[in-house]
């Protein structure tokens, strides 16, 4: 009975959460719903533009609730709120629409995700009774409960549909992604909000469904005390070794420990914050020394980073690490000198950092693309290779130089920003060369070492009469004799497969064949991969990565068999002393 009892109230929970987030659940509905049309019918961008667009106003329903049941009575208000998120997520879909889907798309709309999460976090505590370590004990308990049953729930649904597809009939296997779809878009966030109690209004006393919510259990209290804190604690003093053995030389240089610090600052921060409402000497002790720590570990990195930005530049990447260092070093600094309860405070700054970096001109991607192309102009003025707007082509510069010169302009091309800058819109990434004088490639590597990749265009066209059969091979040198394909022409088979004569080691490459073979054993064509891939390196000359079927098209004859290869990737390395050259695509094979 006590079951059931149990489950009822659940049931209840789920209830009133729809009745007290609406909008929320109608636009989780409708996220579900157009995910179930994007696994079952198309992957269609503007489907996925308009996901995003709608699991974004979910969140900022859910935010605008929580400020709407703390500061506002009025039911108008709430209204309005309502009208408020349709407004904006339409208006962030429109956004979305005229923007093509790239990298600064995509991390523009993680830090407003971001920033949503951290007022949802945030605003229980505004001018409260609750502070914000306790409502982040509220959302960290309700997440990993909502983590752990939505994840089992799938468990057993996936079981479920795996014994009825073995047991009794064949499902579509896009039935997982349905339950997936239902269980992680639609249930999971409903339930995650039904554990989000109702936070007191303005200076009303804290209830009891509050305290139990912003309260850790005695199992969570135990894994953040004996687990979470000695952890943390560990790897502080493995950290602080490290930077001591390594501050006169490696640590400024060492480009790996930043995404390190990175995690480590988060987490220092999220354990604090777990910590704060448990009492005992292993927490007390933490709370009091790892702020004077998270300082001086932060401040070494951050200045690293920049130290940097001398030999790199700017780039969006380092930008955020060092945003990211200057709020952990504020933080650090607020922990060190107020209490526990007030330190809310760093909700703020990192709600102000996280929208300047995406707001123009101090955003990661202004500033990354005006340094980047200072740097360049600056390189191109002091060779004289940039006069009245126009790029003039100049071989006979430093390698250093040529390095800045191509890290630049490939960051600019990554980023979409090379038509941003007007001496620099003219400039074709297949032309490098004929633009700057030299190729991107092979600036460090004596004259007897090659290394390039070619892909074939997409969409290219490979006319296909007069053969009998074609078939994908991903040619390399092959350490033992394998099979490839094997077919038939006019009641005659042929097979097609590598053949290695003798692999000694005095031995060379070219002794690795490629051979079509008829059913008597008779061999039409035997051709050495060396020979192969020699038909290929006139490509070394030319400055692009993309090539015509034309140009990757190689064709060999006699009087048995005309063969051709259509070359869809290619990579390849030579060297004084080794090669090492593969390829994908296709043979083409016409038995006379």
């Amino acid at each position: 009975m006590k079951k059931l009892e149990k489950l009822k109230l659940q049931w209840k929970g789920l209830f009133e959460t729809m009745v007290r987030f609406p909008i929320t659940v109608a636009l989780l509905v409708a996220s579900s719903i157009v995910m179930f049309i994007i696994t079952n019918q198309s992957s269609d961008e503007i489907l996925y533009k308009t996901f995003i667009s709608l699991m974004i106003g979910s969140l900022l329903s859910s935010v605008l609730q929580l400020a709407y049941e703390r500061f506002i009575e009025s039911k108008k208000i709430r209204l309005i709120f309502a009208i408020i998120t349709i407004l904006l997520s339409f208006t962030y879909f429109l956004i979305l629409y005229w923007s093509e889907m790239n990298y600064q798309v995509a991390i523009r709309t993680t830090i407003l995700f971001f920033v949503l999460v951290i007022l949802f976090l945030w605003i229980p505590s505004i001018k409260s009774k609750v502070t914000f370590n306790e409502s982040f004990m509220a959302v960290f308990k309700a997440f990993f409960t909502t983590v752990f049953f939505a994840g089992l729930l799938y468990l057993g649904v996936a079981i479920v549909l795996l014994a009825f597809n073995e047991l009794i009939v064949e499902i579509n296997y896009k039935a997982y992604e349905y339950a997936a779809n239902i269980i992680f878009i639609l249930f999971a966030p409903m339930y995650f909000l039904s554990f989000i109690p109702v936070y007191p209004r303005n200076n009303d006393p804290v209830d009891e469904k509050v305290e139990k919510a912003t309260t850790p259990s005695k199992f969570l209290e135990n894994l953040i005390s004996y687990v979470f804190i000695p952890i943390t604690a560990v790897f502080t003093v493995i950290l602080l070794l490290y930077i001591v053995i390594n501050i006169m030389g490696d640590f400024w240089k060492d480009n790996l420990l930043e995404p390190i610090l990175i995690i480590y600052s988060i987490g220092i921060i999220l354990v604090y914050l777990l910590a704060s409402r448990i009492e005992n000497k292993f927490s007390k002790y933490f709370k009091l020394s790892i702020p004077k720590i998270l300082i001086p570990v932060v401040l070494f990195q951050t200045l690293a980073s920049i130290l940097k930005i001398q030999e790199v530049g700017i780039t969006y990447g380092r930008y955020y690490v060092i945003l990211f260092g200057i709020f952990a070093t504020i933080a650090g600094i607020l922990f060190c000198f107020i209490s526990v309860k007030k330190n809310g405070i760093i909700a703020p700054i990192l709600i102000g950092l996280s929208v300047i970096s995406i707001l123009p001109p101090v955003d990661a991607f202004t500033i990354s693309r005006a340094n980047q192309a200072s740097r360049l102009k600056q390189v191109l003025i002091k060779n004289e290779m940039l006069q009245e707007g126009r790029i003039i082509p100049n071989e006979n510069i430093s390698t250093e130089d040529k390095d800045i010169i191509v890290s630049t302009v490939q960051y600019l091309e990554s980023s979409d920003d090379v038509n941003k800058i007007a001496w620099l819109s003219s400039y074709n990434p297949n032309d490098f060369e004929k633009t700057f004088g030299f190729s991107k490639y092979n600036r460090h590597t004596p004259v007897t070492d090659m290394y390039y990749y070619f892909t074939l265009i997409r969409g290219e066209a490979i006319p296909i009469q007069d053969y009998d059969y074609f078939m994908r091979v991903n040619l390399f040198y092959s350490p033992m004799n394998s099979d490839l394909a094997t077919f038939t022409v006019e009641n005659r088979q042929y097979s097609l497969f590598y053949e290695v004569v003798d692999l000694d080691e005095d031995k060379n490459p070219e002794e690795n064949y490629l051979v079509l073979k008829s059913d008597d054993g008779f061999d039409l064509i035997k051709l050495a991969i060396d020979d192969i891939f020699q038909k290929y390196e006139k490509l070394k000359d030319f400055d692009r990565s993309e090539i015509t079927v034309e140009e990757a098209s190689a064709t060999w004859e006699n009087e048995n068999v005309i063969l051709t290869y259509v070359a869809e990737h290619m990579d390849l390395y030579r060297h004084v002393t080794e090669k090492k050259y593969s390829a994908d695509g296709f043979f083409f094979i016409k038995i006379k």
